[in-house]
């Protein structure tokens, strides 16, 4: 069985989860506080450009640092082969943006847009010469090192956002911080690695790097698309201020989603490709991340959908309001998305890559629908399709990787529809009491009290399911806490000693 005592695992999550909760405080104060400062449609034109830097990253990394993390066998040609591949896609996509920075810039229709993306373009340079040694560290478990790397870059990057923003800079704080976050995190990752590009070249393994790359860049071609075609969509549909409201709502809603969901993913990708090489234990591994992230995130991305109008004057102030709606929907669109985040990583570590391409363009067939029928009723609408459409995907997706994978999909089916229920319970009771029973006006005691009450709820059905284990009641918490984190199935509460 593989829990909580599974060391190397357990490390390389703890130490992912670190960063990415330094990187939560670093964005809630960018957002929080930059968000005052910075009006909507300079963040518009900041989520259009990150439209198109996006899809540049598709094409730089090309699969060639999971390349590296998945082969069995590694040595010094296979490494240079592999940097002079990223580097080389990373330069040459700095070059394309640098020359054609205006003309795609002038897609968007929104001003400004062509100078952020000539700005951010430089970011190409150091990520396609850090791509290397940030797999060789997380290949080898070094995620400590990575930690450290990424939490200096992320505090620098912030304040450098902060100072640019208070001298009026607009979007620019937000290009120039960006790039520093990246430029520092690549730099540090060389240093950290300890390893430097070498001049020895195999055009085998070339092919081989590439004929796994170009079944990812496949996939994360279509992925980009099921991602980012709300921007353009809405920014040529309904104008800047609309798409201001919808990315600082998405980015709120992408918060525990994309900083739990990294952390675990991170670390269970290089595991996950040790245990399908040695043939056991991969569905165990698997099952177990989806009940974890099932039950840590589940409640949170409940919350916020139920308290959405709260969370969003807490974090954006008042003006910011009329995105309270969309986050309602993104936010349940959330729950969804944590467990499909997982099928990407885990059909490349057992090189799938023609199934990983057919789920991607059923996900962005959907997707790409959603927006369309429903930016013309305006972006709660829109939103509203969005989560139907990732709903019917989440099915898909799950169903065929939790098969081929090994796993029974009945018994995972059956707890994580179980943590569904205790979430949407436990949120729907707190929510009641801080509305019903105390009152509470919008704002931000209703949203501490609330919080609080949910995980108050959720200890005490913790506790409820662990009772018939052995000690007092803190240690059966524990005990429960710990259980439930480490992907613990629900129905097995009352065989855990």
């Amino acid at each position: 069985m593989v829990g909580i005592k599974d060391n190397k695992l357990v490390k390389n999550i703890f130490w992912t989860a670190s960063v990415q909760g330094i990187r939560v405080i670093v964005q809630i104060l960018t957002i929080g506080v930059l968000s005052r400062i910075i009006p909507a449609e300079e963040y518009g034109a900041m989520a259009a450009c990150f439209v198109v830097i996006n899809l540049a990253y598709v094409f730089r990394d090309g699969g060639v640092a999971n390349s590296l993390i998945r082969v069995d066998s590694l040595d010094k040609i296979f490494i240079d082969t592999a940097f002079f591949i990223s580097f080389s896609l990373g330069f040459v996509i700095f070059l394309i943006l640098q020359i054609f920075h205006e003309s795609i810039g002038a897609l968007f229709g929104i001003m400004g847009v062509g100078e952020l993306i000539k700005i951010v373009s430089w970011v190409f340079v150091f990520s396609g010469f850090g791509a290397i040694p940030q797999a060789l560290l997380e290949r080898s478990g070094n995620f400590k090192k990575i930690a450290q790397a990424e939490i200096f870059s992320s505090v620098f990057a912030f304040i450098l956002a902060l100072i640019l923003a208070i001298n009026n800079f607009g979007a620019k704080a937000l290009a120039a911080s960006f790039f520093a976050n990246v430029a520092i995190t690549s730099v540090l990752y060389v240093i950290l690695a300890k390893w430097r590009p070498g001049i020895s070249w195999s055009a085998t393994r070339s092919r081989e790097i590439l004929s796994f790359g170009g079944g990812v860049l496949g996939f994360n071609s279509i992925n980009y698309i099921a991602r980012n075609a709300d921007i353009p969509i809405i920014s040529r549909a309904l104008g800047a201020v609309q798409v201001g409201y919808y990315s600082q709502a998405y980015k709120i809603m992408l918060f525990p989603v994309q900083n739990i969901t990294g952390a675990i993913n991170r670390g269970m990708y290089p595991e996950l490709c040790s245990r399908i090489r040695s043939g056991h234990g991969a569905h165990e591994i698997y099952c177990r991340i989806l009940r974890s992230l099932s039950f840590c995130i589940w409640p949170l991305m409940i919350f916020v959908a139920i308290e959405s109008e709260s969370v969003i004057f807490v974090v954006l102030g008042e003006k910011w309001l009329l995105a309270s709606p969309v986050l309602f929907w993104l936010a349940l669109t959330g729950c969804i998305q944590a467990l499909v985040s997982t099928t990407g990583g885990a059909l490349q570590a057992m090189g799938r890559i023609s199934e990983l391409l057919k789920l991607g363009t059923l996900a962005t067939l959907l997707q790409l629908g959603a927006f369309l029928m429903g930016v013309s009723s305006g972006i709660e609408y829109m939103a509203k399709l969005y989560f139907w459409a990732n709903f019917f995907n989440g099915i898909f997706a799950l169903y065929f990787v939790i098969k081929f994978i090994g796993a029974k999909i009945n018994a995972i089916s059956l707890d994580v529809g179980l943590n569904l229920i205790v979430s949407s319970t436990v949120v729907v009771v707190a929510h009641l009491f801080v509305d019903r029973v105390l009152c509470l006006d919008v704002g931000a005691l209703r949203l501490i009290v609330g919080f609080s009450a949910v995980a108050f709820f959720l200890m005490v059905v913790i506790y409820l399911l662990h009772f018939s284990s052995e000690g007092g009641f803190l240690e059966k918490l524990m005990k429960g806490v710990k259980f439930m984190i480490s992907g613990g199935s629900v129905t097995g509460f009352w065989r855990i000693v």
